[in-house]
């Protein structure tokens, strides 16, 4: 196995690794590394991560499931024109069109993250001390698991790349990502972190 450092991240490092072959310490180094900050191109990367998994898009996936008719669909596509800022999925849920399972589903069928419902789950307090609470409530998620230096967390929006930098960044920890409904997770927040 080969060891990264931030160090020896630069260009020809990236120019010999892929995705698929990169174990986690070249992404975390590729995380702290100041060469990817100063050129802009740590989105770009992280982007390799998130391939989809089925072409369609989020509003086809609702309509195919049956959760969503077109005019629905329609409605919040204008609504979200007008309001670039919010999510389509939360469009859909503030609406009542759609529940926030049913935009968990769809983003699993979509980029194939595993969903993972929270009610039952039990997290020891060594995990939860990795990251403090006001994290974990500005980007809705809570740290599921640890071994080693690969951290799982359950998130409302698995592709929020800020939240999963900032993690990676403050823990030293590669991430995995489990999707979860912004419900469970603030839920579990209150369980286990107590109130702010």
């Amino acid at each position: 196995m080969v060891f990264f450092s931030p160090e020896r991240v630069d260009k020809g490092n990236l120019a010999r690794y892929s995705d698929k072959d990169a174990d986690p310490a070249f992404w975390l180094a590729i995380l702290q590394s100041e060469f990817l900050r100063r050129r802009g191109l740590f989105h770009g990367l992280i982007n390799m991560r998130f391939e989809r998994v089925s072409g369609k898009q989020l509003g086809e996936l609702l309509i195919e499931r049956g959760v969503l008719d077109r005019d629905a669909l329609a409605s919040a596509l204008e609504h979200k024109k007008n309001h670039p800022d919010l999510l389509l999925g939360e469009i859909l849920v503030n609406s009542g069109k759609v529940t926030e399972e049913d935009i968990v589903q769809a983003l699993t069928s979509q980029y194939g993250f595993p969903y993972l419902p929270l009610g039952n789950y039990e997290i020891d307090k060594e995990t939860l001390a990795v990251i403090p609470r006001n994290l974990c409530w500005q980007y809705c998620l809570i740290p599921i698991d640890r071994i080693g230096k690969s951290l799982t967390l359950a998130i409302s929006n698995p592709l929020n790349l800020e939240a999963l930098e900032d993690v990676e960044l403050l823990t030293g920890c590669a991430t995995q990502v489990f999707v979860s409904t912004s419900r469970d997770i603030r839920d579990a927040i209150q369980r286990y972190y107590g109130s702010a």
